[in-house]
């Protein structure tokens, strides 16, 4: 049987071929593109931090800078009312990257106690940062206050739902002398910063307050007059012998949480207050190749973060890693470690325990 020859039908069939062909390289351009971009970096990210007026906020806006000037990505500043309000966005990959401190991210990770979190594995860990020193609580000059245990029955900034992490560090202050919530007359505030307005205006006699060098602090201070306390009402020249059940109270409340000796800011004299890690954290959405990029400019130009707040001064290529995360490195900062030559055994160890859980 012969096929006849029908030049219409023919180029409809041609047309259609070219159009397929075209069609199937202009997808595989695509997925060439996609799969570049993920290798090498590049794109735009969120970084998650607390309010304007707060160190977290401070350093994401450092470390946006530093990122952008030496590399291929761009981060742009989120702030958010407390760390429990982005977490569970970057758990989603609504967030790209966020600002922790180390026990906030652990737990959330393993969904462990105290606060039955729920389990949020796709959180990754990208650097230690700084140990933000951290004033506890904070309590004006004119309130009568002179040591922790004065807060009984006095008006005291709570709840934080924003962030029940500083609930936390409120709490293991008035434990550290035997108190507890039910001691004092409890004044609910959204987050960290709304409890510093409040002591502000009056409206509490105590607050959490963070690093006293901070310029929002020290504006309060020079407007209301504050002070800190001792940590569990330790003297300042006993700080050598710090009680260690004091300092494991510290550990059940906040892992990573440490006495300091601190003077500075609004603090004039020698104070034992606390610090804990500053982590900077991601999650699995985000690709090998941008986290690869910031791991690796912000490791590089350590010296220049210095220049952008208090915190980043600290921030150091030295102590970004170590071997022990909150949740597990990201693959970009893992492929960036071990170029380093700085991830170990003993890393990789603890990277596939933290998996497993």
């Amino acid at each position: 049987m012969k096929l006849k020859y029908n030049r219409t039908n023919f180029f409809r069939a041609l047309g259609l071929l070219v159009f397929l062909l075209l069609g199937a390289c202009g997808n595989g351009g695509e997925t060439n593109s996609a799969s570049e971009t993920q290798s090498s970096g590049g794109g735009s990210y969120s970084i998650a931090t607390l309010p304007e007026t707060t160190a977290f906020y401070e350093t994401g806006s450092g470390i946006s800078s530093v990122v952008g000037e030496h590399s291929s990505v761009n981060m742009s500043v989120s702030p958010y009312a407390g760390i429990m309000s982005w977490i569970p966005l970057l758990q989603e990959g609504e967030v790209d990257f966020g600002l922790s401190q180390y026990a906030t991210l652990s737990y959330n990770y393993e969904g462990h106690e105290p606060k039955e979190y729920e389990e949020k594995k796709n959180l990754r860990t990208v650097m230690y940062g700084n140990n933000a020193v951290l004033t506890g609580i904070a309590v004006r000059e004119d309130a009568g206050i002179e040591s922790i245990s004065d807060l009984k029955g006095k008006k005291v900034a709570s709840d934080f739902p924003g962030d029940d992490g500083v609930g936390a560090l409120v709490e293991v202050v008035l434990q550290s002398v035997g108190l507890s919530w039910d001691d004092v007359e409890k004044v609910p505030v959204s987050n960290a910063p709304a409890g510093l307005e409040a002591l502000r205006n009056g409206e509490v006699d105590a607050a959490f307050a963070g690093t006293p060098t901070q310029g929002s602090i020290l504006e309060i201070d020079e407007v209301a007059g504050i002070k800190a306390l001792n940590f569990g009402e330790v003297p300042p020249e006993e700080f050598d012998e710090f009680p260690e059940e004091l300092h494991e109270l510290m550990n059940t409340y906040n892992p990573g949480l440490e006495p300091v000796l601190f003077e500075g800011g609004f603090i004039e004299e020698e104070k034992i207050i606390y610090q804990y890690p500053i982590i900077l954290a991601t999650a699995t959405h985000v690709p090998e190749g941008a986290v690869y990029e910031i791991t690796k400019a912000l490791w590089e130009n350590d010296k220049e973060l210095h220049s952008y707040g208090n915190w980043l001064k600290e921030w150091n290529s030295e102590t970004m890693f170590n071997p022990y995360p909150p949740a597990p490195y990201h693959d970009g900062a893992i492929k960036f470690f071990k170029e380093e030559g700085v991830w170990t055994e003993e890393a990789e160890e603890y990277h596939q325990d933290l998996l497993q859980e």
